[in-house]
């Protein structure tokens, strides 16, 4: 029997995990996501970060992690008068949390920055951390310290217009995916490469 802990994806009217767990032909999804929270800072929720132990390492049968941070971490702060992560803070995190998750024993798997763009909400800062998205998922695809990485930025976003989510696949805040989208986010997930 293998768990997954999830933790977390963006919020959206549904997440993918039933979506998951519906292609999984044993095992189960644990879905510890958190609306607006953050790898790396405290605002909704505990930091990523700081909620490992309890979220993923104390979930019983848990054998793999996958995780989808970034977003909130870019443009959230934005609302408050936070400074947006950078580049270099983000890695560090990604690269943090998958110490923690090999030291516990755990596979860890992650997901790219979605698009968010056309976000209607105000006071967030959509252009600038733009380049910071681009080179944070372009380190996820390349490099080793996952045991894989699923392309949820390239599965979404509107060929047509970088940055943005694609119509079809947008629940009508350029932020947040609809269902369709988050079908098709969980149909990036490899499941052979979570569960061998």
């Amino acid at each position: 029997m293998h768990g997954l802990s999830l933790t977390p994806w963006p919020i959206g009217r549904y997440p993918p995990s039933p979506a998951l767990n519906y292609r999984l032909g044993h095992g189960w999804v644990v879905n510890q996501g958190i609306g607006g929270n953050r790898l790396l800072t405290n605002e909704i929720g505990v930091p990523g970060l700081d909620r490992f132990d309890r979220d993923v390492r104390n979930v019983p049968g848990a054998s793999t992690v996958l995780i989808n941070f970034g977003i909130n971490d870019l443009i959230l702060g934005g609302m408050s008068g936070e400074p947006p992560a950078t580049t270099a803070e983000l890695i560090a995190g990604f690269t943090e949390i998958a110490r923690r998750a090999r030291e516990a024993g755990l596979t860890i798997h992650a997901a790219t920055i979605g698009p968010y763009a056309g976000c209607i909400y105000p006071g967030m800062p959509l252009e600038e951390t733009q380049q910071t998205r681009r080179e944070v998922n372009e380190w996820l695809r390349t490099t080793d310290v996952f045991d894989s990485v699923f392309d949820v930025a390239n599965a979404v976003e509107d060929p047509d217009r970088p940055g943005f989510i694609a119509p079809r696949y947008d629940c009508g805040d350029g932020m947040h995916l609809n269902d369709a989208g988050h079908r098709v986010m969980a149909e990036t997930i490899d499941i052979t490469a979570l569960f061998g």
